[in-house]
């Protein structure tokens, strides 16, 4: 091989070296521009769906602060006028059911003869109406448990005076109560449980100082 054809070959095998450095720069400079453009793309969709998300959140709460409000005002309403329709009526625990076999009215003509007697002395001409509450159960013996009796008094008076203004009255094995809505059964329940956390309480506190008085006084007496 002449000198002319070394020299040939040497600069081909140099240009040949500088285009694969060239290559080689190019591929890492699409790389780069690859992940680039997928790390923009990602910020963009990932911007756009938070946008979407917070405007979606927006308009939730715009359509449900309404509806809420709406839902509180109806069931407020709807206790309220639940509490004014069983103003005059009074509830009374453990009066004997009437047999199944009688009809409707029969069973009522029963239970108003019931009250009106000296079980209870209800006086029938203060009696508009009266009605079972809740099913039929039995007892293991198969006798049928006594429902509440829901009666339906004449003036609101009549009613305050029966179940003693909300304390209730007790006669014999009866209680007569008057007629609450569920929120208001609900109140009363967690306050009747709170008063007995709090005299459960007290008892502890005093059973604790006498037994420290107790403790004190034997000292004493060993002194």
């Amino acid at each position: 091989i002449n000198k002319s054809q070394k020299s040939i070959r040497h600069m081909i095998r140099e240009e040949l070296k500088s285009v694969r450095e060239e290559l080689v720069n190019v591929k890492d400079d699409l790389v780069s521009v690859t992940k680039s453009v997928q790390s923009n793309v990602k910020k963009e969709v990932r911007s756009y769906a938070d946008a979407i998300k917070s405007g979606q959140q927006e308009v939730i709460e715009a359509a449900t602060a309404p509806v809420m409000v709406k839902n509180v005002c109806q069931t407020i309403n709807v206790e309220k006028l639940e509490r004014e329709r069983r103003k005059k009526n009074v509830v009374i625990s453990q009066v004997p059911e009437a047999s199944p076999s009688l009809s409707g009215e029969q069973r009522k003509a029963h239970d108003i003869d019931y009250i009106c007697s000296d079980k209870l002395g209800v006086k029938p001409n203060e009696i508009v109406n009266c009605f079972r509450a809740g099913r039929v159960r039995h007892h293991e013996n198969g006798n049928v448990l006594p429902r509440p009796l829901v009666v339906v008094m004449k003036s609101v008076e009549s009613s305050n005076y029966w179940h003693n203004d909300g304390k209730g009255f007790h006669q014999g094995i009866h209680w007569v109560n008057e007629d609450l809505c569920k929120g208001d059964r609900d109140a009363k329940f967690f306050l009747r449980q709170e008063r007995r956390k709090r005299q459960k309480l007290q008892q502890q506190i005093h059973q604790q100082q006498n037994q420290q008085q107790t403790g004190g006084d034997q000292m004493q007496q060993a002194k």
